[in-house]
C-alpha cells in the first residue's frame, strides 16, 4: 500500500499500522525525521531498513 499522501503531514510524528494483506511500502515516508511508526501484529512493510531501529516499533 502507498503511504506516499502521508508525506504532505509534515508534522506527522506517530503512525500505527494494521494489516495482514498487502505490505505497506515506507519508503515515501523516510523523509520523515521525527516520524515513528507502530506495527500491529502481522502487519508487512517494505522500507523498514531506511529508518533508525528506533523508530519502526512491532507491537504484541
Amino acid at each position: 500500500m502507498d503511504l506516499t499522501p502521508l508525506t504532505a503531514l509534515t508534522s506527522l510524528a506517530s503512525l500505527t499500522l494494521y494489516g495482514d494483506e498487502e505490505p505497506f511500502d515506507l519508503t515515501p515516508l523516510a523523509v520523515s525525521e521525527n516520524l515513528t511508526i507502530h506495527l500491529a501484529h502481522n502487519t508487512h512493510v517494505t522500507g523498514a531498513e531506511l529508518f533508525p531501529p528506533e523508530r519502526v516499533v512491532r507491537l504484541p
